[in-house]
């Protein structure tokens, strides 16, 4: 389903180097070789770490509760730069087919190839979250597995 903060539970060891082949759900031609084909994998548990928390704010209210605000909307942005590894079929706003590029950033101290900024900018925003909650699965352990 779509990025939720709430998903984020524990991690076992990941294996960075396996993708997985996705389809959008928003993708008319889903199904079809027409599709956009998105090629998602998992994000080192250091990178996680360093986007979930440089977007979160704890603030207390007046009672003293502690309160947690995800800016979940940049964590989503930021799983599917570091998570999106190749796409296909992707075109832009007048049709034309949209070559997959890479941006090398800095990112919390450390060298990364992520995709290029002109393509993450130009997906609408229902994508983004739909991308980003399946590269949170890939990434995630649900709590039933976490037990056994």
């Amino acid at each position: 389903g779509p990025f939720l903060m709430e998903n984020i539970l524990a991690f076992k060891a990941i294996n960075l180097t396996k993708t997985k082949t996705y389809e959008s759900d928003l993708d008319d031609a889903k199904g079809t070789d027409e599709a956009t084909k998105f090629t998602l994998g998992a994000i080192d548990t250091r990178t996680m770490a360093y986007i979930v928390d440089s977007n979160m704010d704890v603030t207390e209210n007046d009672d003293g509760k502690i309160l947690n605000k995800f800016n979940q909307l940049t964590v989503a942005y930021n799983l599917v730069k570091f998570g999106l590894k190749d796409l296909t079929n992707y075109q832009d706003s007048d049709g034309k087919e949209v070559a997959y590029k890479q941006d090398s950033i800095n990112y919390g101290g450390k060298a990364y190839k992520v995709v290029s900024e002109s393509i993450l900018s130009s997906m609408p925003t229902p994508l983004i979250m739909e991308l980003a909650g399946v590269i949170n699965d890939i990434n995630a352990v649900s709590v039933e597995d976490a037990k056994n």
